[in-house]
């Protein structure tokens, strides 16, 4: 068995790399997919992070859903 994870994180400065000060963002929802079929769904906890566990040996995409709304509420909590 394989094991997915990754972080959902505020990239203030755009370089596709977590930084000091740049944090995770808890509560987005986001699908695994093999090919086009969701093999699980899964939320991110308080720090951003995410893990599916038990995948068998393939490739995967990871969908940013987020069925929750939470980036919706950021970017409109996100002073201009």
């Amino acid at each position: 068995p394989r094991t997915l994870s990754g972080v959902v994180w505020n990239d203030a400065d755009g370089d596709g790399a977590v930084d000091a000060g740049e944090t995770g963002i808890a509560g987005v929802t986001l699908d695994i997919l093999s090919g086009t079929t969701v093999v699980a769904t899964v939320s991110t906890d308080a720090v951003g992070a995410y893990s599916v566990q038990g995948l068998a040996a393939g490739p995967y995409a990871v969908e940013l859903t987020d069925d929750n709304g939470v980036l919706a509420l950021q970017f409109l909590l996100t002073p201009a």
